[in-house]
């Protein structure tokens, strides 16, 4: 930033603050003569189970987000670790929370046609790949996985399964939290237990479960490893009665309020103008703003007679709307003639009368 005689060079920080609830699913609207019922997914309570192998994700990605939606803090924003004796691979010693592993596709220096799993017989807990912290240089390690915001009845299972490297030299250790507001790292200042493993060659992977309290709207797990080696992550699953639909919402009719606090997923609007009808629903949050809309247009047609008028203009002139318009019984249409210059308005017929 300069102002001509000095300038500013910094990183500005912008922070874009969205709507706190998410907008009403599975909106539809219905029209009667004049009526028109707008249904919206009420508030349910349903299992629900989120689950991931690290199966679907690319090899040797940083912070990979995956279909779940994962998000990623490197606390310690320190360049990372690899593994002795054998060779690189990608992404090896950047700076990153945690890494998809495939220990199939890292080659034994000394011998190509061996790899981690087959000498080390470091292997996935299922499938081939896992999630890794790479000690961190310097230590310690301050690396995290964060789920996507939750919102559950009741309180719900948190598990997953872990490990430490191929060698038995080193303990990995790892803290449970869960935050009740959003996935900032200070925000999570609710404990849900410590813990440490081991590695070794052919290790056994040890699974973790923890209860979590209904009013958690993250969970993440804490690799607080010092000075160690590699811990490993596997099979994370989130699992309970989640809540999901809107409790109550507001129902726009172009634009207008015309309903508040709707509950139950339903509401029918009645004796509607003739014409289009944009139906806007938004949820309402917990701290009484609202979410964005899910819309949808309709249109109301009248009940009376219909007619359709064909309307054309001779040489020399123009009329304004033409060609086929529709008029309802009752109600009046205004055309416009127009001559050229030099012409002027010889007769109107209509329907071969003057």
């Amino acid at each position: 930033i300069t102002d001509g005689s000095s300038s500013w060079n910094e990183t500005i920080t912008i922070t874009a603050i969205g709507p706190s609830c998410d907008a009403p699913t599975g909106l539809q609207v219905s029209v009667d003569n004049t009526d028109a019922t707008i249904t919206w997914d009420a508030q349910a309570v349903a299992p629900l189970t989120i689950s991931d192998d690290f199966e679907g994700h690319e090899a040797f990605t940083i912070n990979s987000s995956g279909t779940v939606g994962w998000t990623y803090i490197d606390g310690d924003g320190s360049t990372t670790g690899r593994i002795s004796n054998y060779n690189s691979w990608t992404n090896a010693n950047e700076e990153m929370a945690f890494i998809v592993f495939n220990p199939s596709q890292v080659q034994y220096t000394n011998n190509t046609s061996q790899t981690l799993a087959s000498r080390a017989r470091v292997t996935a807990n299922s499938g081939s790949q896992f999630i890794a912290s790479f000690y961190a240089d310097p230590a310690p390690n301050d690396d995290w996985i964060v789920s996507p915001e939750l919102n559950f009845a009741e309180e719900f299972t948190f598990s997953f399964y872990c490990r430490g490297g191929h060698s038995s030299s080193y303990t990995e250790t790892f803290e449970v939290l869960y935050s009740t507001t959003n996935n900032d790292q200070s925000s999570f200042s609710n404990s849900l237990g410590t813990g440490s493993v081991t590695g070794g060659t052919n290790v056994s992977w040890t699974l973790k479960s923890y209860t979590v309290p209904a009013t958690a709207k993250y969970v993440a797990i804490h690799c607080t490893s010092n000075d160690q080696y590699y811990f490993c992550v596997d099979d994370i699953t989130i699992s309970g009665n989640a809540v999901s639909g809107a409790a109550a919402v507001n129902i726009y009719d172009n634009g207008v309020l015309v309903a508040s606090n709707v509950t139950g997923g339903t509401y029918t609007a009645t004796n509607l103008s003739v014409g289009e009808h944009c139906f806007s629903v938004r949820a309402v949050c917990n701290d009484d703003s609202e979410s964005l809309a899910a819309q949808q247009c309709v249109t109301i047609e009248s009940n009376l007679p219909r007619y359709n008028v064909t309307v054309n203009a001779g040489n020399g002139g123009s009329v304004t709307p033409s060609g086929e318009q529709t008029v309802y019984e009752g109600n009046d249409f205004t055309f416009t003639a127009t001559p050229n210059d030099c012409y002027e308005i010889a007769s109107v017929t209509v329907d071969g009368s003057n």
